[in-house]
């Protein structure tokens, strides 16, 4: 809960807005910061929650799946709106990670399935 209380506070700060405008610089201006503001903070989540969450099997395994379904959605974006010309070709080097991801991922789940 403090962690949440002080989002507000930090997307309000300089340091917020500076980081705002480099990632701006290389993947476009964009029209809506409330929406930046929220897809970083649920990418912080999901983060924390994997993070929370992979101290068992069941655990990793539920962090796997968030991982998993997080880069799928990213990867998704990306391959969608980079064609249409609605967000820049720079966003393919986030395609590209999160497609090591999803590898990174998969390659987890097969260890983890090939020694139980």
């Amino acid at each position: 809960m403090v962690a949440y209380g002080g989002l507000p506070r930090w997307s309000a700060s300089p340091q917020a807005r500076q980081r705002l405008r480099g990632f701006e610089w290389v993947f476009g201006p964009k029209a809506d910061t409330w929406l930046q503001m929220t897809t970083g903070g649920l990418l912080v989540s999901t983060g924390v929650a994997q993070l929370a969450a992979a101290r068992t099997s069941q655990g990793r395994a539920h962090a796997r799946r968030v991982g998993l379904g997080t880069a799928i959605t990213l990867l998704t974006i990306d391959l969608i709106y980079v064609p249409r010309g609605r967000i820049r070709p720079a966003y393919l080097l986030d395609a590209a990670m999160q497609a090591g991801w999803i590898s990174a991922w998969l390659r987890a789940a097969s260890a983890q399935s090939a020694g139980e």
